[in-house]
């Protein structure tokens, strides 16, 4: 599957696996990665600066492809330190004047037989932002989140705003990229599902949610379409009451019950384009971990488990049937097992602590045999730790 077919294969049948390098190819932000001229440099760092509604000389909206290239730019040890935005900066002007696009979360999920697995990290409370001398209690509590929330029972999180939404009895959505952001985002991702709610004549109380029969359930593809909808708007109009672009991509997953009963996931990104997926990563490091997980598949095939290649194109060698087959074979264990392990194997890099890493995961499962009532099941750290160890015993 080639990464420039595959926007097309999103959009006509819904992909198995969205490469982020498709993603990039179809707003044009991987030109930079291939050597640009120093015309269209010059161009892209002075109408970055500008409203996204404004077109470059080459037909370009380049404030569009920085907000999707900070919401999909890749880790580093001191991310602290790495500017991404550049707004109409001159060359004698200090880095120091540039804003910086602080990580948020790094969510995975995947869609098996029965199920859907999201897994989910915060990436600021991981980060090391000092040397490898520093010890781990200096760096969990560097960062206690601004917004605030009710904790949710199902998780054991530190005064910490909800990761994962439910929008009815087995749909939820998660947000992931520049942690405000995504949190304005979780936000209206809340008030859609409402809003739907009250159209439908369904809006209520807890109470309504658990009479509420499955087959009156909403669509992901219905609320995916409108929050693609809102973040079109911020591109098309500076003043929209959507407000500006932001800075972070969804996930809606669920069981949904109409047209067709089956497990459908949604990833809408901030230019408004949205794809119905059966594995994706969204925030910072989304495709370190996609390439991570595409790896994994890749070496299970008994002809090439012993490739160590790093520069094989796993999105051409791989075809959707592939990787369809091999993610509908995993257990509820295992499924999790290879969220959390592509997950480590990419926020490595911001900690050197085991406990840190659990402290800061969470996971939900989607499963369509579980009660019609709440089709889903919540999973902290610690729960995480326990069930993988578990099974490995």
């Amino acid at each position: 599957m080639s990464s420039n077919g595959s926007i097309y294969k999103c959009v006509q049948t819904g992909c198995i696996l969205l490469g982020l390098h498709a993603c990039l190819t179809a707003v044009g932000v991987v030109a930079s990665s291939y050597g640009e001229t120093s015309d269209m440099a010059q161009e892209r760092r002075y109408y970055n600066s500008l409203e996204p509604t404004t077109f470059g000389p080459s037909g370009r909206l380049h404030a569009v492809e920085r907000v999707f290239e900070e919401a999909t730019a890749e880790l580093t040890k001191f991310d602290v330190h790495k500017f991404l935005r550049n707004r109409g900066r001159k060359d004698d002007e200090d880095e120091e004047n540039l804003e910086s696009v602080m990580p948020g979360r790094l969510t995975l999920g995947i869609i098996c037989e029965d199920f859907i697995c999201v897994t989910s990290i915060d990436l600021l409370g991981v980060r090391n932002l000092y040397d490898s001398t520093s010890n781990d209690e200096s760096v969990s509590d560097f960062y206690e989140p601004l917004a605030m929330s009710q904790v949710q029972n199902d998780f054991d999180i530190r005064s910490q705003s909800p990761v994962f939404v439910r929008l009815d009895n087995s749909i939820m959505a998660t947000t992931a990229g520049d942690p405000i952001d995504a949190q304005i985002l979780l936000k209206r991702t809340e008030d859609v599902g409402n809003g739907l709610h009250k159209m439908y004549g369904t809006a209520g109380s807890e109470f309504l949610f658990r009479l509420r029969n499955v087959n009156n359930s909403l669509s992901t593809a219905e609320i995916a379409r409108t929050l693609a909808d809102a973040a079109q708007a911020s591109t098309q109009s500076v003043g929209s009451k959507t407000g500006r672009m932001l800075v972070s991509s969804a996930l809606v997953f669920g069981y949904d019950c109409r047209p067709r009963n089956e497990l459908r996931m949604w990833r809408v990104d901030p230019t408004g384009q949205f794809y119905s997926v059966s594995a994706s990563c969204i925030g910072r490091g989304a495709g370190a971990v996609e390439r991570t997980l595409l790896k994994r598949i890749y070496q299970s095939s008994e002809d090439e488990k012993n490739d160590t290649n790093e520069d094989t194109d796993y999105w051409s060698e791989l075809s959707n049937d592939e990787i369809n087959t091999y993610l509908r074979k995993l257990s509820t264990s295992e499924a999790i097992d290879l969220c959390c392990s592509c997950l480590r194997d990419v926020t490595q890099i911001l900690h050197n602590s085991e406990d840190l890493f659990w402290k800061n995961i969470q996971s939900v499962i989607v499963d369509r045999n579980f009660s019609a009532n709440k089709m889903f099941k919540t999973y902290n750290g610690q729960k995480l730790r326990d069930l993988l160890s578990s099974t490995v015993s």
